[in-house]
């Protein structure tokens, strides 16, 4: 009896590591079907969490712009760069708290330990890091949002020159804007052409919401030539002499900028190539030197 128990316990435990070793196919709508259920739980969830943190940055940024605390450049960074300012602020939050609760806990866990720190230390640096993580994403935001802004502004002269061209055909503004913008692809494009149909559904002129999208991006040529093209009217020739003449300024401007980040890119060189040399220097004097100084 007791071999037959061992047998069959030995038998069942080789199926079993052979089912596992080669586990049945499931079928394909099974197998479809749990993949859908998984998503869509995923989805739910992820979207649950988003109107949460929404919520919370939402309330955030009300309370900030109650304070008169929100800038100017912070929100049109977050424009051009295309965050949402709730979820800017809520970084600017969460970063603040982490900076202010890091070293305390760390403090605290070592005192734990047995090792002697002062709390009036991690105190003043948790005060400092707190201000400088609200910061943070500023800085983070800064750089790529200039980056977004040199890459629009490139843009926008290829849309003025296509819309000075279409101007010269004898196309009228409307048309010449709408068969210029929809030549172009790129984000730059798509928002000026999301800003001319929102400027013909309001009743407002192109250049009024070209105006305004550039005071959103903080994008100073849209604003100057929305002032300009104001004043010029609807008058063809005007406006195709203040396109023509704007984008000639912007590929000027564009070119200066470009030298000058080449020559600064030229300056920065200087100092590891003085740096290699003096190297090689010492290399070749330091045999001289040891050995005069040795024969001292």
């Amino acid at each position: 009896m007791t071999a037959v128990v061992v047998g069959a316990g030995i038998g069942l435990g080789v199926f079993l590591v052979g089912r596992g070793l080669r586990p049945t196919r499931m079928p394909l709508a099974v197998a479809l079907e749990r993949a859908e259920r998984a998503a869509e739980t995923e989805s739910e969830a992820d979207r649950s969490f988003a109107a949460r943190g929404s919520d919370v940055g939402r309330a955030i940024t009300e309370a900030l712009e109650k304070a008169g605390l929100p800038a100017a450049s912070g929100r049109q960074d977050a424009a051009i760069v295309g965050k949402p300012l709730e979820r800017f602020y809520l970084d600017k939050i969460v970063l603040s708290i982490a900076g202010f609760v890091a070293l305390p806990a760390v403090a605290a866990a070592a005192g734990l330990s047995g090792a002697g720190i002062s709390l009036a230390l991690p105190l003043w640096a948790s005060l400092v890091c707190g201000v400088l993580g609200f910061f943070v994403p500023d800085v983070l935001i800064h750089g790529e949002a200039a980056q977004r802004r040199r890459s629009f502004r490139h843009a926008f002269g290829a849309f003025l020159d296509l819309v000075a061209i279409n101007l010269a055909g004898g196309a009228g503004v409307e048309s010449a804007l709408d068969d210029a913008v929809r030549v172009g692809n790129g984000w730059a494009f798509t928002r000026l052409a999301d800003t001319l149909d929102h400027a013909r559904l309001a009743g407002q002129t192109p250049w009024e919401g070209l105006g305004h999208l550039g005071r959103d991006l903080g994008v100073n040529e849209l604003c100057e030539l929305s002032s300009s093209l104001v004043l010029a009217g609807g008058e063809g020739a005007k406006v195709r002499e203040s396109l023509t003449a704007k984008a000639v300024s912007m590929r000027r401007h564009q070119a200066a900028e470009a030298e000058s980040k080449a020559q600064e890119a030229s300056q920065k060189m200087t100092f590891p190539t003085a740096a290699m040399l003096f190297g090689f220097f010492i290399f070749l004097t330091y045999p001289s030197v040891v050995r005069i100084s040795s024969g001292l």
